[in-house]
């Protein structure tokens, strides 16, 4: 039976402490970030020297959604010689996972025949990815990028990677580059991240093929270590820890 009381009171101490212990964590949790707008855009064009109007074929999705992807191509033919032609595609999709984290992928690619002198181009109008929030709190917008060379390619014309644009400064990811980014969030403040194909070429082409992927994965998060407790949450960690302290201090028998 003593050993039931005493198994009973350091249950019950215990318990004090991690309620205390929950009680703070759950103080400092809130939502970083409210979701204000989400852009997704496709737009390719091909354009030959000979040719009068370049073609241009573009894609829109406003609102972010769970999942969503779009694509489109263009490709121009030599009025002189139908065998020169220039094409180029995109492709992007988007996850929204909630208003704090998703992943995006975007797939660009450059095609010549014969082509000695012309603009073959990919992008954005003005990215292929944009996002715009408010952060409820100071925190941190990360993201993990990896910039591929398709395999299919088969050179490097024309493929400069992918811009990265947060709150209106630009910054390159090279093909081959992988990494983390981080920006710091301040509580009230909108903040706009985009991602766009850097990719396109004029002059000779040739007879290329080249593409290049873009995965990127980011996630918003609050700055934990500069979070302090609550004096109400202190008071209970400290009479829980005291407790477990006292109980320890007890002698047996």
């Amino acid at each position: 039976m003593p050993t039931t009381r005493r198994l009973t009171r350091f249950t019950t101490t215990l318990g004090l402490a991690l309620a205390a212990l929950g009680h703070a964590a759950s103080s400092l949790a809130a939502p970083v970030a409210l979701s204000s707008s989400g852009d997704v855009k496709a737009f390719a064009r091909a354009t030959l020297s000979d040719t009068e109007n370049s073609n241009r074929t573009q894609f829109q999705s406003t609102d972010p959604v769970q999942d969503f992807r779009i694509g489109t191509s263009a490709r121009s033919v030599s009025r002189n010689d139908p065998s020169i032609e220039a094409q180029s595609s995109v492709g992007v999709e988007a996850d929204w996972s909630g208003a704090e984290q998703g992943t995006v992928h975007i797939n660009a690619a450059l095609g010549g025949r014969g082509v000695h002198h012309g603009l073959v181009g990919v992008g954005g109008s003005p990215a292929n990815w944009t996002y715009q929030f408010q952060a409820t709190q100071d925190g941190v917008f990360r993201m993990r990028y990896d910039v591929l060379l398709d395999p299919t390619s088969t050179s490097t014309l024309g493929l400069g990677g992918f811009i990265i644009t947060w709150d209106g400064v630009n910054s390159v990811l090279g093909l081959g580059e992988q990494g983390v980014l981080e920006f710091a969030l301040q509580a009230g403040e909108v903040h706009e991240v985009r991602l766009k194909a850097y990719v396109g070429w004029y002059g000779h082409f040739g007879n290329e093929g080249t593409a290049e992927s873009g995965f990127f994965q980011w996630q918003i998060e609050e700055r934990l270590p500069q979070a302090v407790p609550e004096p109400a949450s202190l008071a209970l960690i400290g009479l829980g820890l005291g407790l477990l302290g006292l109980r320890r201090a007890r002698p047996r028998g």
